[in-house]
């Protein structure tokens, strides 16, 4: 029986990085993009800034 893989590269964007710190942000596209792959809504990161 073959299985579908969800396995999808994170996708995100640098939006600060102060040499130390950096801030990413995952854009509402990529998440609902994760959940339409089958993605389970624990295991993926939510829109925002991380």
């Amino acid at each position: 029986m073959s299985q579908q893989s969800t396995d999808r590269p994170l996708v995100f964007s640098v939006v600060d990085d102060d040499g130390e710190n950096v801030t990413i942000e995952i854009s509402e596209e990529d998440y609902q993009h994760d959940l339409a792959a089958g993605i389970d809504e624990a295991d993926t990161l939510k829109p925002g800034s991380l």
